[in-house]
């Protein structure tokens, strides 16, 4: 099949999809598959959100870059499809890139893709498309701008992608992907005077145990005295968690040395533990902090609405806000969503016993502060299925394991439980949960955060609170709905 921007837009005006599941919230594509958020950028003073996309199938397939924009970041609007797989250098698909502004206008920087006969043959090249109303794109005529000819030695051409650019002092850079000959992760730095002519700067990261076998993604952020390479790792595997599946996404927090063009790391954590989060970008908002959005779903798994034959798989998480405070790298959901919320109930203090969740059956929102532990059941008033988020003094634990529809790995083992450590040395915790049709995302202490996605027959109309202690006072408590 010959891809076109043509057909694919015509191919999205014709077709419908199953919304059984489909995200009231998150940001999902109008039909096909999506996976990682790309050109996430602020154009025009307008959220612009470009992903992965291929619009005929609720399968991956050559990579389109679909297209969204947004007034607040939180309520999208679909676009035209920006790129399609039609050119020599990406014939296999627009792989992920980002996007930056030069001169009032738009450029995209994208991997392309190219299969070849064998493993052995494939190749990864950089490319750029302009525009000049944020909307319509033309690639540039000499892509690629970067080819296996530009990888250092030592590196495999086979994989060579994502592209994340960013401005310093008046010069492009941009991050790529990359692995060595020796099956490791590593991170390469290019520079451009213009966007369109680049050169190798150095390997700003090699041989770290925390890049797995590819370090796909990359991201950087500059917070004050600290920065954040962001890097969603191939083939890391957790040690002692409750994690079986081999992807994730680590934030390196260190500082990026401007001399020896290298990234030195003070510590590492994981920027979501849930079973359901991978390759985030961000973008510098409008108020210098930094907006953060992910692709809300993971590789290695059953997609139930693939199997299901819904013509849709893929969302995005609900954007965060990543910011510096008391030395510490902090998230929270953007601010934005609290202004968009229809708050259906709020107080400064309530017990246990006198909160009654069923009268809240649009609850969308929920944010409070709790002693622990604590635990809440999601289902339905009509069925015994649920999912159930537990907080403990020292543990933030999930399953869905009593869900409607359970996932499983490419070797048939359950992905359907997943916990993660929590420690602020208070006995109190806050706690900040979006939950949207399919999905639900918490983040506790503008600190730990774990996105899930679930699959429920029935919607949820009912919250059970449990907690050993009764007399449990909930504080500063938040119930709300999204205003569309």
């Amino acid at each position: 099949m010959k891809y076109t921007l043509e057909k694919s837009n015509e191919f999205i005006k014709q077709n419908l999809i199953n919304k059984q599941f489909y995200p009231v919230l998150n940001y999902s594509a109008p039909i096909g598959w999506i996976n990682d958020p790309n050109g996430v950028s602020i154009y025009n003073n307008q959220y612009h959100l470009f992903y992965q996309y291929y619009p005929y199938d609720s399968k991956w397939g050559p990579m389109h870059w679909g297209h969204s924009v947004s007034e607040d970041g939180i309520n999208w609007e679909d676009q035209p499809v920006a790129l399609a797989p039609d050119q020599w250098y990406d014939k296999d698909g627009c792989f992920s890139g980002s996007a930056i502004e030069k001169d009032g206008k738009l450029y995209l920087m994208y991997t392309g893709h190219l299969n070849n006969e064998d493993e052995e043959s494939k190749r990864e090249n950089q490319n750029i498309a302009i525009s000049e109303d944020g909307i319509h794109f033309t690639k540039y005529e000499n892509n690629p701008v970067l080819d296996e000819s530009s990888i250092p030695a030592g590196t495999a051409v086979q994989d060579f992608r994502d592209p994340k650019m960013f401005e310093k002092d008046g010069v492009f850079y941009c991050l790529i992907g990359s692995r060595s000959l020796e099956g490791r992760g590593q991170v390469l730095l290019y520079r451009s005077d213009n966007l369109l002519e680049w050169v190798f700067v150095s390997v700003i990261l090699e041989k770290s145990e925390y890049l797995g076998s590819m370090a796909e993604c990359p991201d950087i952020l500059f917070l004050d005295e600290k920065d954040v390479l962001v890097v969603s790792a191939m083939d890391y595997y957790h040690k002692d968690k409750e994690k079986n599946y081999p992807h994730c996404t680590l934030m390196l927090e260190g500082k990026f040395n401007w001399e020896t063009f290298k990234f030195d790391i003070y510590s590492v954590r994981e920027m979501d533990e849930g079973l359901d989060f991978y390759a985030p970008q961000s973008a510098l908002d409008k108020d210098g902090t930094y907006f953060v959005i992910a692709w809300h779903q993971a590789w290695n798994r059953t997609y139930p609405t693939d199997v299901l034959k819904h013509s849709w798989t893929g969302q995005m998480t609900m954007p965060r806000q990543l910011y510096l405070e008391d030395g510490l790298i902090k998230q929270r959901f953007h601010p934005n969503i609290v202004g968009k919320l229809d708050k259906l109930y709020e107080v400064d203090e309530i017990l246990v016993e006198d909160l009654n969740f069923d009268e809240y059956r649009q609850l969308q929102f929920l944010s409070f502060e709790t002693e622990v532990p604590l635990s809440l059941e999601f289902s339905s008033i009509n069925k015994i299925s649920k999912v159930t988020l537990e907080i403990t003094n020292q543990k933030l634990n999930f399953t869905r394991k009593e869900s409607d529809i359970l996932i499983y790995d490419s070797e048939s083992n359950d992905i359907n439980k997943v916990g993660m450590s929590i420690y602020n040395g208070q006995a109190r915790h806050h706690v900040e949960i979006i939950l949207d049709r399919s999905s639900i995302q918490v983040i506790i202490d503008n600190y730990y955060a774990m996105s899930n996605t679930f699959y429920l027959d029935e919607p949820i109309d009912k919250i059970n609170l449990v907690t050993d202690n009764i007399k449990n006072k909930i504080n500063n408590l938040l119930i709300g709905t999204f205003i569309k």
